[in-house]
């Protein structure tokens, strides 16, 4: 861009090339305090917050969303008593609206992680209950298992076992004592 006007492409600028930064004229980096060539505000000319860029960001909105071409909707906005000096004063109020809404925001995401921390925490305590439940009936279940299986093991040694192997037996299962 040359000017860094909002009002004409840069294609069709004749102007001479200024700083986007102080929009002054030099060459080197720029040593100036930010000035904006759209509305002279204390901000560069490439900001979204300037009140000119916003301005011409409803207009060509309005523009595509009604088809119009641009000088009909530079009027229906001024119409709407949308003017600069109205842009202007709405500034500061959205800047403190966005800081409104950020802090809050920030206070709303704080106790959602605080809320959240806590569930987990309680999921946390009842998983480790239902698994140390779980875990002493699987432990009760294996137990009785094997005992069942052990009673079916002597069982059928002393219905198929002949005497003589039934000494043989080691003495966790001798049949001769039970």
């Amino acid at each position: 861009m040359k000017c860094y006007s909002l009002t004409h492409p840069s294609r069709t600028c004749d102007k001479d090339n200024v700083c986007f930064r102080c929009s002054e004229i030099h060459t080197g980096p720029c040593q100036g305090p930010e000035k904006c060539m759209n509305c002279t505000g204390p901000h560069n000319a490439k900001s979204n917050l300037c009140p000119a860029y916003i301005r011409e960001k409803k207009i060509l909105e309005l523009k595509c969303r009604n088809h119009n071409t641009t000088g009909e909707a530079r009027r229906m906005i001024q119409s709407q008593n949308m003017n600069y000096s109205e842009s202007v004063k709405v500034l500061p109020a959205s800047a403190e609206l966005q800081e409104t809404v950020a802090s809050k925001f920030e206070a709303l995401m704080q106790s959602v992680n605080e809320k959240f921390e806590g569930l987990l925490q309680a999921v946390n305590e009842k998983l480790e209950t239902q698994t140390a439940t779980f875990a002493n009936i699987l432990h009760k279940t294996i137990e009785s298992i094997m005992q069942n299986m052990y009673k079916i093991i002597v069982q059928s040694l002393e219905t198929n076992t002949p005497p003589t192997w039934k000494k043989k037996l080691p003495k966790n299962l001798d049949l001769s004592t039970r």
